[in-house]
């Protein structure tokens, strides 16, 4: 697990450091509850887990 603050930011890139492959931000928190914002290329797919699962 990787804390972030509001605002804050995560990037994944490639192990070529030439690329960003996903960026994940806090843009806001709200009490216990965050709001992910999720940023990639139009090649990269994202899913929620649950969605997978089934």
């Amino acid at each position: 697990m990787l804390l972030r603050k509001d605002d804050q930011a995560v990037v994944i890139e490639s192990s070529d450091h030439f690329e960003h492959i996903l960026r994940v931000a806090v843009p806001e928190i709200n009490g216990a509850s965050a709001r992910p914002g999720f940023e990639a290329n139009r090649d990269v797919v994202i899913h929620r887990e649950k969605v997978l699962s089934h």
